[in-house]
């Protein structure tokens, strides 16, 4: 019998080439945008967070949950790995582009007093980059083989670095830095590209079976993506319809402020859902090992770093600058709501790795009921505290949920086991 910690081994060492990958560039990109912050101030930072937002919502749109789709296809191995990348590229070539433009056109519509126009066109071209990158990154996720991808994207992640910094200390305009974003991650497409090509084979091509699978098994996932990144983004996008872009930046170098931790529990989150995907024919004890052997730690190490947010937010974000000293409560209460997101995002992968999409669908839209009702009756009258304390409140709910459904579930599975 293979022993638990057989099997969690290569998931913590995907783990760790993934919080590389992801670290490379996300952290990179947090920091940066921090610095950004610090030297434009918060209405200028507001235009950019609220034109990053925008993107990152059709982004997520034009995906169609086909990465996630694709990673548990991957690791099933009942379709050709070729073809499902061939067919998979050429399926978010179209939802790309048809992302691009409803992002431009639905942002003047909701946003046109806010000028950030010129900032959205250059950034929404991420949308392309990013979902191309992810399509590989399926594959290497799928096959636990992330370590191969690791030298690309540490030499794009410090081009990007030197460029922006080089931007910075020349006082290029914000426009101008944005350009170095998808430049940047074009030139990370290219590079993974060429290490696929030393081992594997790639055909473009259009098989509309295939395409019909990925989008009738991707379509609850899709559903479900777009409302948690709604509700996760809810807030910027609402304090920026009722209190402009100002309190944007102020929420928005808060909230970046806690995005490099849950850097880390997404890439176990991937990992352990990888991981967990072919699983499910065997004992259910060693789900169960490993799902509690993840999430054990996670809640101990979020607790840790959420009291340490909670209790120095005020030097946290006057490092940052002067100007953003309101921001700290907004940092004490994301500390906490962090927490939350890292156990949830352990709790989703456990349900999707059994195929259970519509499970989570059905939670994403109870969550962003839920997160719509208090951002509408919070912001108006609290602002950025009151959009912190929306993502808290309904990140909880979304633990219980979640929770509630794992345990109800596993307690059937075994007593079904136990009656055979």
């Amino acid at each position: 019998m293979r022993n638990p910690s057989d099997r969690l081994l290569p998931i913590i060492k995907n783990t760790s080439s993934t919080i590389l990958i992801r670290g490379l560039f996300g952290v990179a990109r947090i920091i940066l945008l921090l610095l950004i912050a610090r030297k434009f101030g918060p209405a200028d930072f507001g235009r950019l967070s609220l034109a990053l937002s925008v993107v990152e919502l059709f982004r997520f749109a034009a995906d169609l949950g086909i990465d996630t789709v694709l990673i548990r296809q991957f690791s099933i191995n009942r379709l050709s790995a070729e073809k499902l990348l061939g067919n998979s590229l050429i399926l978010k070539l179209t939802t790309a582009t048809a992302g691009y433009l409803a992002t431009v056109f639905l942002f003047r519509i909701f946003y046109g007093r806010i000028d950030a126009l010129n900032l959205l066109f250059i950034l929404s071209a991420t949308i392309y980059t990013t979902l191309f990158i992810n399509a590989f990154v399926s594959y290497y996720q799928a096959k636990l083989r992330m370590a191969e991808i690791v030298g690309s994207n540490a030499m794009c992640a410090a081009a990007y670095v030197f460029l922006t910094l080089l931007g910075l200390s020349m006082n290029w305009s914000l426009a101008t830095l944005c350009v170095i974003m998808p430049l940047s991650e074009l030139a990370n497409l290219y590079l993974i590209y060429k290490v696929y090509k030393r081992s594997s084979s790639l055909t473009f091509s259009f098989d509309p079976q295939i395409i019909r699978h990925l989008l009738r098994e991707g379509f609850p996932v899709a559903f479900s993506n777009i409302m948690v990144v709604t509700y996760m983004r809810l807030d910027q996008l609402m304090l920026g319809w009722f209190k402009g872009e100002t309190a944007i930046g102020e929420y928005a170098a808060a909230f970046r402020v806690t995005e490099p931790f849950m850097l880390v529990f997404t890439s176990l989150s991937i990992s352990l859902y990888a991981s967990l995907s072919g699983a499910w024919d065997g004992p259910r004890a060693r789900i169960r090992t490993t799902a509690l052997r993840v999430i054990g730690p996670t809640v101990v190490i979020t607790f840790c770093i959420a009291s340490l947010l909670s209790l120095f937010s005020q030097d946290i974000m006057g490092l940052i600058s002067k100007a953003y000293t309101h921001s700290s409560e907004a940092l004490r209460l994301l500390g906490w709501a962090m927490m939350f997101k890292a156990v949830n995002a352990q709790l989703t992968a456990i349900i999707n790795s059994k195929g259970l999409y519509r499970i989570i669908t059905v939670t994403a839209l109870l969550n962003l009921a839920i997160n719509v009702s208090l951002n509408l009756l919070l912001i108006p009258r609290y602002g950025i505290i009151g959009a912190a304390w929306s993502v808290v409140l309904t990140e909880g709910v979304n633990t219980i949920l979640q929770s509630g459904y794992i345990i109800i579930g596993l307690k059937n599975v075994r007593a079904v086991e136990m009656q055979q």
